[in-house]
Parts: structure tokens; C-alpha cells; sequence
């Protein structure tokens, strides 16, 4: 049961589909969503007898009744809905100025503007999905791999949530006992033996322990891995670049220091979404401009989750090291580019030193690139061809399992000395954070932010 939330009966309206396209779908739930349509379309066939029907219609102005967009409808009555309140549905055609009217039109007859989230967020209030679920739709939307996205439909389909869910359950029915027995001390009511209550403890704290096991794999796989590319100028930063995006977007010439700025793009490497900065060539400078981008690549390598620094074989390496004064606290590892002319000479003693992967590539022949992706690969994972779990949880989810492993720790000291008033405490403990994972309980705060990283029209 929600606690502590409290939502409007207002009629909300938003666009449901992205600007600019073919098909413009404007979304309108609650109580007076048949009536607002009523102000604002008309056609051959009433909506509300043609339920769950595309009809087409017109839409109009319900103040200056001027006519507007053909438009298609479609009624759905609650609760077998999304936001499980009635909907109403308007596509009508692409382009701003449109879907910008069509959204009008109903605003005019009474709908209220949606706030971001909100139609998830009735969903969730409204029993269609719990938090879990919920989070999940953004998950899906922002979902930058293949494997991201299973991830996400995963949990969005309750595989995570039932998981706690099962949980929970198991550990009400022990705080139950608890209680009973506190009641009836005196009582022989057949208690369930010590033995097995620790035994449904030990099996919840095991799934739980398995679950943040996976936190790593869910900030990798949402949010992306920040890999900046580093190196003196001319070593091939800006052509690496272009092989991993698979088109040219940074300028590649012979003249050392062509990139001026930090360029970024998202792509990914082995299923793993990546945020790959090319970075100015790092080397003494006095025009202004160089100068500055050096600046800005010296910044971006402090905030690198992954550093690949390149160098040019076809040069002496020790004058292409990374700069004495700068500490690289990320994962390096070291690209010996243009193998394919190299010189011969010895490796520097910083390669030791730095604990570094390196490689031998040919970014122009592409030579052993493949071998560079096992060592980004090694280095994300900590391990070579890692097993991505079906299910990864978030950083608020992580926060509140720890919370109920430690409460489960505690419980099974008490429940050994048969403390049965501390069990219950330590079970509610255990409870809390469950409840906030799934939304059974929950501050509006954490609502709020959770929503609010939505779209308006989600």
C-alpha cells in the first residue's frame, strides 16, 4: 500500500511521440478525458461506442471553433490502460505547429499540462506497475546496447521486482510469527524451528548478496563508460577515433595538432556503451588556441573512466609519455599505433611502472585492433568475455539492499538467542528497504527525482 503520496484527479495532456515527425500522438488521461475529447473532435462514429478503435475526426477549437488537423481517435476506458485512468489518444500529422495546436485544443477544454513522468507515474500510483517497473521505462527509452535494453524490458516485465517481491513476502510471514509468538510466549503453537527461519534468512541474504553483485553491470550498461583518448599529437587519436564510430567525425591530416578541442560521441565496443573523447595532442604549445584545447584534454583525462593513450612507433617513445606532472587515477592502457613502421627500439621503464596493458596496432591497416578491444573489454569488466546478468541494479537499489542485508545479519544473532522483540526489529529493518525498491513505501522526494527524469510525454 502507497503511503505519503498524494495525487490530483486533474485531466493531463502531453505529446507522446518526439517533434518533428510523421505522426504526432498527443495523450490525454483522467476522469474528463472522453468529455475534453468531445469539446475538441469530431468524426462519423462516437469514440466512447467505438472503444479501443481508431476513428477518424477532426479537431477544433473549443473556444473559437475553427477547425483544425484531421486527426485519428481512439478511446480506452480505465483501468485496462496505461495510466489506469481513461485515455484518449489524437494522431494527427507531424510538424511543430500541429501537434503544438492539437495539444492546445485539449488544454483549452480543460486538460492540465503534464508534468514530467507523469502518465508513469499515474501508472505506478494507479497499481499497473510498481517502482521498479516504473524505472525501468526510462531504462528502456535511454537504453544505449543490446544488452542494456534486455536488461531493462527484463525488469520492466517484473522479473527484478518480483524477486524482491518474493522476498518481502518470505520475510513478512517471519515478522508475523515474531509477533505471534511475543503474544503467546507461554504458547506451544507449533513455531516454525529456528533452523528453517534461518535457513529463508540465509536464502534471502544470498539472492540479495547476488543482486548487488550486479551493480557494477547496470552503471556500466546505463550510463556508459567515460573513455577519453590521450596522447601526443599525430599519433593517431583522431583516426582511432573514426574507426571505433565507423565514420569520420573528427579531421585527420598530417599536420600535428589538428584537434583543438575535446570531441565526444557515443558508441559501442563489445555490447558496451561507450562516451569516447578525442582529446588534443598534449606537447608544449604558444599559439593560444592549442593551448587552451591542451588544457581542456588534461581536464577531461582527470575525469576518464578509461584512458587510452596512444603513441607513435614510427617515434621515440619516451618523448610521448604522459606528462611527469599529471596523474592518470584510470585504467590505462597503451597504443603503440603504426606498427607498420615502427622503429626499433625498447620499451620505457613506464610501462612498468604505470601497470599498464599495452598493444601493437595498426589503426591504418587495421592490424590487431580486435586484441585492443579484449584489453577495453578486460579493463571495463575486470575480466575477459564477462557474463552480463538478466537482471542489474541501480545505485538506489543497491543502496537500500545493503541496507537489508545488514538488518538480515543482525536478525539471525537474535533469532539464535531467541531475542524475539529484537527479530521483529531487525526484520522491519529488513522490510523498509524492500518496501522502498518495489514503492510501497516511499517519500514524494524520491518520487519527484525518479519521475523527473523523464520525458513530459512519458
Amino acid at each position: 500500500m502507497l503511503t505519503l503520496i498524494n495525487m490530483d484527479h486533474d485531466t493531463i495532456a502531453a505529446l507522446a511521440t518526439a517533434p518533428g515527425g510523421s505522426i504526432a500522438i498527443i495523450r490525454v488521461s483522467g476522469e474528463d478525458a472522453l468529455s475534453i475529447a468531445g469539446k475538441v473532435w469530431r468524426g462519423q462514429n462516437v469514440l466512447e461506442i467505438n472503444e479501443r478503435r481508431l476513428v477518424l475526426g477532426q479537431m477544433f477549437d473549443p473556444e473559437t471553433g475553427e477547425a483544425g488537423d484531421q486527426a485519428m481517435a481512439v478511446y480506452m476506458k480505465g483501468p485496462h490502460t496505461y495510466t489506469g485512468e481513461d485515455v484518449v489518444e489524437f494522431q494527427c500529422h507531424g510538424g511543430n505547429f500541429t501537434a503544438k495546436h492539437t495539444l492546445m485544443c485539449a488544454l483549452k477544454a480543460g486538460a492540465r499540462a503534464a508534468e514530467a513522468g507523469e502518465f508513469t507515474k499515474r501508472a505506478f500510483v494507479n497499481g499497473k506497475l510498481d517502482l521498479t517497473q516504473a524505472e525501468a521505462v526510462m531504462d528502456v527509452i535511454s537504453a544505449g546496447s543490446e544488452k542494456a535494453m534486455q536488461i531493462a524490458v527484463n525488469q520492466l516485465n517484473g522479473r527484478f521486482g518480483n524477486e524482491i517481491r518474493g522476498m518481502y513476502d518470505q520475510l513478512s510471514d517471519l515478522l508475523a510469527e515474531c509477533e505471534v509468538r511475543m503474544d503467546f510466549v507461554e504458547e506451544d503453537l507449533n513455531w516454525t524451528p529456528s533452523e528453517m527461519m534461518n535457513k529463508t534468512l540465509n536464502h534471502s541474504s544470498t539472492l540479495m548478496k547476488r543482486l548487488l553483485e550486479g551493480r557494477k553491470d547496470g552503471e556500466v550498461l546505463r550510463d556508459g563508460v567515460k573513455v577519453i583518448i590521450g596522447g601526443p599529437p599525430n599519433a593517431g587519436k583522431s583516426s582511432l577515433m573514426n574507426h571505433v564510430l565507423g565514420r569520420d567525425r573528427a579531421i585527420v591530416t598530417d599536420i600535428a595538432g589538428t584537434t583543438r578541442d575535446t570531441l565526444e560521441e557515443h558508441t559501442r565496443i563489445r555490447g558496451i556503451p561507450l562516451k569516447i573523447t578525442d582529446t588534443a595532442g598534449i606537447r608544449e604549445a604558444d599559439d593560444i588556441v592549442e593551448k587552451t584545447g591542451i588544457e581542456r584534454s588534461k581536464q577531461a583525462l582527470g575525469e576518464a573512466q578509461l584512458i587510452l593513450w596512444l603513441m607513435d612507433l614510427s617515434k621515440p617513445l619516451n618523448e610521448q609519455l604522459p606528462p611527469n606532472d599529471f596523474k592518470l587515477d584510470a585504467p590505462l592502457i597503451i597504443i603503440l599505433n603504426k606498427s607498420d613502421i615502427a622503429i626499433d627500439q625498447e620499451l620505457p621503464s613506464f610501462f612498468e611502472e604505470a601497470k599498464a596493458s599495452s598493444v601493437r596496432i595498426s589503426i591504418k591497416s587495421e592490424d590487431n585492433l580486435d586484441r585492443l578491444y579484449d584489453l577495453i573489454e578486460e579493463a571495463v569488466w575486470q575480466e575477459d568475455h564477462h557474463h552480463i546478468p538478466d537482471v542489474a541494479v541501480n545505485a538506489r537499489h543497491s543502496v537500500l539492499l545493503e541496507q537489508a542485508v545488514e538488518q538480515i545479519g543482525d536478525c539471525q544473532a537474535c533469532i539464535d538467542s531467541e531475542a524475539w522483540e529484537l527479530v521483529s526489529v531487525h526484520l522491519r529493518g529488513a522490510l523498509d528497504p524492500l518496501g522502498e525498491i518495489l514503492g510501497l513505501t516511499l517519500m514524494p522526494d524520491i518520487l519527484h527525482t525518479i519521475f523527473g527524469r523523464y520525458c513530459i510525454g512519458k
